[in-house]
């Protein structure tokens, strides 16, 4: 008794997501990031699901990484990487290539405030996904 107790309780966790895609659904998110009203290249894009009631899991992160234009397009980080992101309210937060330590680093690389790289935006993402999750970052 004591051991099936033990398996209802561990298998209880695991469907909960602790690590696993679960039965979340990931709508289709992108946009464009721009830095002082300029495309900005080679920034990722974190979103982080906020939990939306006491004890209700709200799925994994999603990043993307911006490319020449300012685009960039999310997947999941979960195991199975799906497209997009759960819907819902999301902290978005953002790191330039300047950002992350490296001594290779190049001088034009981007940095950006400690309000976008700690702290982050909220964005809502919507039910049926978006193209347009817009951000317009000021230095």
């Amino acid at each position: 008794m004591r051991n099936s107790l033990l398996l209802i309780v561990t298998a209880s966790a695991a469907a909960v997501g602790c690590g696993e895609q679960g039965d979340f659904s990931y709508v289709a998110v992108s946009g464009v990031v721009t830095v002082g009203g300029e495309p900005a290249e080679g920034v990722l894009v974190t979103f982080n699901p906020r939990q939306s009631g006491e004890g209700i899991a709200t799925g994994g992160s999603s990043i993307g990484r911006t490319d020449a234009d300012g685009r960039f397009t999310l997947r999941s980080t979960l195991p199975a990487r799906s497209p997009g992101a759960v819907p819902g309210p999301h902290k978005v937060t953002f790191r330039g290539s300047g950002d992350i330590p490296d001594p290779d680093a190049p001088e034009d690389a981007i940095r950006l405030p400690s309000r976008y790289v700690e702290e982050g935006v909220l964005f809502d993402v919507p039910g049926d996904g978006t193209s347009a999750a817009d951000f317009a970052l000021e230095t």
